[in-house]
């Protein structure tokens, strides 16, 4: 997963932010399969990458660059006219390719995520002088994350 954005620097957090993630039952998340303890602070720097640099690293299989879900696919066409269903370059647009991917608001990942039995919608906490990128339609990436109690 990678947030295709124009954000091109970090805020900081200046109070916990909630967030909210879909993991797997085993508490592994759903792309990395990264396995989450709670009350644990997990740490991981953020990596940001122009997307001419990214389009030649981290294709999908057609050579496409994929948004998020569906949302963020809609959000791309209306500002700039591009979806992800191929590989053009618009300078305004980076990724966020290494971070804690979540969610501001369950709401927005219930509406990004067909639930499955597998899958458990967990809160978590981005906390207070973390460094976090949030785009326009709800997604988030932060270098710090804590998962509450289940």
């Amino acid at each position: 997963m990678c947030l295709i954005t124009s954000k091109r620097s970090y805020k900081i957090a200046k109070q916990d932010i909630p967030v909210w993630k879909q993991l797997n039952t085993d508490l592994t998340s759903l792309v990395e399969d990264f396995p989450y303890k709670p009350n644990i602070v997990y740490k991981q720097l953020l990596e940001f990458v122009e997307e001419k640099r990214y389009n030649k690293l981290n294709m999908d299989w057609r050579g496409h660059i994929r948004p998020s879900d569906v949302i963020d696919s809609e959000h791309l066409f209306d500002k700039y006219g591009w979806w992800g269903g191929g590989s053009s370059y618009d300078p305004e647009l980076i990724y966020i390719r290494k971070g804690f991917h979540s969610f501001v608001s369950k709401q927005r990942l219930i509406i990004s995520y067909v639930s499955g039995s597998d899958n458990i919608t967990v809160k978590f906490i981005i906390p207070k002088g973390s460094r976090y990128v949030l785009d326009d339609t709800g997604l988030c990436v932060s270098n710090r994350i804590i998962m509450k109690n289940k």
